[in-house]
């Protein structure tokens, strides 16, 4: 993710950005075996993230070559939603991220589909706190990339 918006690049190194050659040579494998819809699972970026993990992420044309879900965490705080709001349109391979909400993933897994749910809760702050769910992707297969669901 370019956390720079506009110009130039900036990138969080304690993440998949501070490792790019190990990352391409990750995704660069996952194409050359033609592996069929393959999800990244990430976390530690107190956010939610859906994101299409491209063969070259500076060609927006690019293949897409994953899916990649990052859950928020529980009660650790992130980033306000505004500066994440900024690097959006310098990351179209973002089809989604909100930091607004602490809570998980939740997936149901079948031959055919994955569905993730985005469950945020309404505070983390009392026990009995209500759960709702922000957002729904699907990634089908054979087909590359996630979907909203």
């Amino acid at each position: 993710m370019d956390e720079l918006p506009g110009p130039g690049r900036r990138a969080w190194t304690d993440s998949w950005d501070g490792y790019p050659a190990a990352r391409q040579r990750l995704l660069d494998s996952i194409a050359a075996r033609k592996i069929q819809n393959p999800v990244v699972i990430g976390g530690d970026i107190h956010a939610f993230n859906v994101c299409q993990l491209k063969a070259d992420f500076d060609d927006p044309r690019s293949a897409v070559v994953a899916s990649e879900f990052v859950g928020t965490s529980i009660t650790s705080q992130g980033w306000p939603q505004e500066r994440i709001n900024e690097f959006l349109p310098d990351n179209p391979h973002v089809l989604y991220a909100d930091g607004r909400y602490r809570g998980y993933v939740g997936v149901e897994l079948t031959q055919k589909r994955w569905l993730a749910d985005l469950r945020a809760m309404q505070t983390v702050q009392q026990r009995d706190s209500s759960c709702s769910t922000l957002a729904s992707f699907a990634v089908e297969d054979g087909e590359p990339g996630p979907l909203r669901a």
